[in-house]
């Protein structure tokens, strides 16, 4: 990195440094996304833009790009950018939003000032996406010169034709060296022991000794102390695992959600300035039976806990082969039958009924009890029988028939 400066010394020794502004970080993605961690889903890619070129670029030129993000492809830089010795920091990027995006999905750009993410940018449906590459460019306040500082680009959007891209990210700044004689001047905010009358109280603090930091950019706050209480994820929020940290009483605290057991997990999660837990169950195992294609499936959800959040997974199952068809999940019962060997009511022929009544199988006989006739016959598919009298006829009845 090549800079010009111009040194200004005073009689007592105390030197001024202006640098002329230089580039701290350039990514115009043609070597992929190695500057970069991919989180959450992970489908930014880099290749070439998907509808509309980036102004000033010739085909062929790769941008980063993502589509697809149903709950979110997280995009950032992987290494922190040290701006604790700079000052008129400007961030510049080309960005494209499709304007296919629905309610609810966005591409948003967050910064990291060493202690908290902010967002600084946010496209979305009906604000900012209209298939046009805009260069933007973000001056960058002092509260982000840190030693610490990131940015990271978010996309959610549920379609592989909903996209958004980003191209040339690169960051420029001005070093301004002078601290150290424990005078506050120009556009310091401390120096040494000289806080401005600031105290950890006015800065929001519950209690301790504020210093300033190496550089005069800002307060050090790590004597302050008050209760405090952050999160990674959403509150109580099983489905996904996330660190609740802050302090409490003047002690820190970092505590991530785990897995108790296979079926239920213990979340941490944040109460205006206070942290608070929770045990959990993920759910309730469900199964159902349905009919497909004339047999019985079983539906199967199944609830569980996996490094430190709940998931639920689905499966179907083949059950049954019905012979009869399926009717909400039940294989249907063979049709009822009925047969009779003799035709019909004929008490003069001895004869059997025979068939199926709601799938169980049957057979009678016709009988005598005495000069009586117990006589079987089918009617409408089902079995009946009454008793005939022979001797009504002068006769009698043997072998299951009047003679």
């Amino acid at each position: 990195m090549v800079r010009k400066t111009l040194v200004l010394c005073l009689a007592f020794l105390l030197c001024v440094s202006f640098v002329s502004a230089e580039t701290l970080f350039s990514d115009d993605f043609e070597s992929g996304l190695g500057e970069w961690t991919e989180s959450v889903e992970y489908d930014w890619t880099t290749e070439y833009p998907a509808e509309k070129q980036v102004p000033g670029h010739t085909t062929g030129n790769d941008v980063a790009h993502a589509d697809n993000c149903d709950t979110g492809c997280y995009l950032t830089l992987t290494d922190a950018i040290d701006l604790s010795d700079y000052e008129d920091v400007t961030l510049e990027f080309y960005r494209y939003v499709d304007k296919a995006l629905d309610s609810g999905e966005y591409l948003k750009v967050e910064a990291y000032d060493g202690s908290s993410w902010n967002q600084i940018y946010y496209w979305t449906h009906g604000s900012g996406d209209d298939d046009t590459w805009h260069l933007e460019s973000w001056d960058v306040p002092v509260g982000y010169l840190s030693e610490d500082f990131k940015v990271r680009y978010i996309a959610k959007m549920s379609g592989s034709r909903e996209d958004a891209e980003i191209d040339d990210v690169e960051l420029t700044g001005t070093l301004e060296a002078f601290c150290g004689n424990n005078v506050t001047e120009g556009n310091e905010t401390c120096d040494g022991p000289d806080l401005g009358n600031q105290t950890c109280v006015t800065q929001g603090f519950d209690g301790g000794t504020l210093g300033c930091n190496a550089y005069c950019t800002g307060y050090d706050t790590s004597g302050c102390w008050s209760n405090s209480c952050a999160e990674t994820d959403s509150g109580n929020d099983i489905w996904n695992v996330g660190t609740t940290y802050g302090t409490l009483n003047g002690s820190g605290y970092n505590d991530t959600d785990y897995c108790e057991n296979n079926a239920t997990v213990f979340e941490y999660y944040c109460s205006g300035d206070f942290k608070l837990s929770a045990s959990t169950s993920c759910g309730t195992d469900t199964s159902n039976n349905y009919c497909q294609n004339g047999s019985v499936w079983t539906n199967t959800t199944d609830y569980y806990c996996a490094v430190g959040e709940c998931e639920v997974s689905t499966s179907q199952t083949f059950t049954e082969w019905c012979q009869y068809g399926c009717t909400a999940g039940v294989c249907n019962a063979p049709p009822n039958t009925c047969t009779d060997t003799d035709g019909g009511f004929v008490v003069y022929t001895a004869g059997n009924v025979y068939g199926s009544l709601n799938g169980t199988p049957y057979n009678y006989t016709d009988t005598c009890g005495g000069p009586a006739l117990q006589e079987w016959y089918c009617s409408s598919g089902f079995a009946y029988s009454s008793w005939f009298n022979c001797s009504m006829n002068g006769t009698g009845c043997t072998n299951g028939a009047c003679y």
